[in-house]
């Protein structure tokens, strides 16, 4: 732990135990737990790969001109991934925790390039392999090779968005195993040292950062469908509707949507500027013509006006969340929330 922690020892929180007389450390973001947790394992080469995720409280004392909002902070909420494989497997798991990394960066809709660094020894013979991911997966890389390795991993990569800000990263490790005494019992006998495929995505933070400065560059302000908080808005014209719209409101809800009805007493223009601050990524004025049941009307942000029946809609705003996480509520009416002074 002392040497994996010696780079990071100036950042690194102490605290004493008056009465048991101790020295104690904050977490910090490394790996002793998952690597001392996997010592401890009476491995096979039947469990490989296998995979020990962690979201653990993480503390780094960083300077004050270092901070930056909840994108760089003290304490913060670290996601880790360590998956310990066999050698001949390494590559391939490698490559499947980097194929999730550019999927769910290209889900929140951040532009991206991936920076790989390795030592000359090692990108003599896994040259093929690096050179084609950009082309597998369509991505932007850049490569740096160094005459001497630089650390314990033999290749390590990492995300960078527009802004240059950096979120993902992972290595490929194949010192880590050894050094913590990580052993399997393989497939033909004997032991062996496992090869450790670090993943990290960063904080929680530094994603809701990212997720926000991003949603509002070019001026478009909105976050993707399935993330936002509120995913549909209805404004029914007059009070009149208001049972309609609450009807369609449950109706939504049911099939999984996050609705709220703009109940309040103002104009219905001064509602459709309060969707649009709000960053609703769609809404619907709601009046006779659509308790009628003829074709909606609904503002989709970004893209304009959209028309059609209630159950093209659903099925179109569906297909924008398909296998996305969602938390079913009742559809909220905003008459009823409390407003701030």
């Amino acid at each position: 732990m002392a040497e994996m922690s010696g780079p990071f020892r100036e950042r690194m929180y102490h605290a004493s135990d008056y009465h048991a007389r101790r020295r104690l450390l904050l977490r910090a973001s490394g790996d002793y737990g998952a690597l001392h947790l996997a010592k401890s394992l009476m491995l096979a080469a039947k469990h490989l790969p296998l995979r020990l995720f962690e979201c653990a409280d993480s503390w780094r004392r960083e300077q004050r001109g270092g901070l930056d909002g909840i994108r760089r902070a003290r304490a913060f909420s670290l996601i880790d991934l360590h998956s310990f494989c066999a050698n001949d497997a390494a590559w391939e798991e490698y490559r499947a925790l980097l194929a999730v990394q550019i999927a769910l960066a290209r889900e929140v809709d951040i532009e991206f390039i991936i920076v790989f660094e390795t030592d000359a020894a090692f990108y003599q013979l896994w040259a093929a392999q690096i050179s084609d991911i950009s082309r597998e997966f369509k991505a932007i890389a850049l490569l740096e090779v160094s005459s001497q390795p630089k650390n314990y991993w033999s290749l390590q990569h990492r995300f960078r968005d527009c802004f240059g800000s950096p979120f993902f990263n992972g290595q490929l490790d194949f010192e880590n195993g050894r050094r913590f005494g990580i052993k399997y019992n393989a497939s033909r006998g004997g032991e062996s040292f496992p090869c450790i495929c670090h993943w990290t995505a960063g904080s929680v933070e530094r994603w809701m950062a990212l997720m926000l400065l991003h949603a509002t560059k070019d001026g478009r302000s909105r976050l993707p469908f399935w993330l936002a908080p509120v995913q549909i808005r209805l404004l029914p014209t007059e009070e009149a509707y208001e049972s309609f719209a609450v009807s369609e409101g449950e109706r939504f809800a049911r099939e999984g949507f996050r609705v709220e009805i703009d109940d309040r007493r103002r104009t219905v223009a001064w509602r459709v500027r309060s969707a649009e601050q709000n960053w609703t990524p769609v809404y619907a004025i709601l009046g006779p013509r659509e308790r009628e049941g003829r074709a909606w009307n609904v503002k989709v942000r970004g893209e304009g006006e959209q028309e059609g029946s209630v159950d093209a809609i659903l099925s179109r705003l569906a297909a924008g969340a398909v296998d996305k996480p969602q938390y079913r509520r009742q559809p909220v009416r905003l008459s009823r929330i409390p407003r701030f002074s």
